[in-house]
């Protein structure tokens, strides 16, 4: 009786942890000329230039999905547009480009 109730309260454990954890927005539709990349980052400023002492702009955060626009000619940042229609720059490090298309094939925007 001791063991049924043990295995009972892990599988409850199991099902309620499971059921907190939040499902990431749906990607919006891609526009044309524009990739979308899901932000792998808990939190990940916006930023004015692809600099980290850039101003901060707003913020994105873990799951969301935002178009990416091109990035820098050193490749370590994307010019993107958030779903609240901020535009700016974020570090490629902390998003994930949709269908694995490389970072490389992004165009070089200013």
């Amino acid at each position: 009786m001791k063991r049924l109730t043990l295995v009972m309260i892990a599988a409850l454990l199991v099902f309620t942890s499971f059921a907190v954890v939040q499902a990431p927005a749906k990607a919006a539709p891609a526009q044309q000329g524009v990739m979308n990349a899901q932000v792998w980052a808990s939190q990940l400023y916006i930023r004015t230039s692809p600099k980290i002492t850039a101003g901060v702009l707003g913020v994105t955060n873990w799951g969301e999905y935002v178009s990416v626009l091109g990035r820098n000619a050193r490749g370590n940042w994307a010019k993107i547009v958030a779903r609240n229609g901020t535009v700016g720059w974020v570090s490629i490090y902390w998003i994930h480009l949709q269908y694995n298309v490389a970072y490389a094939s992004l165009p070089v925007v200013g």
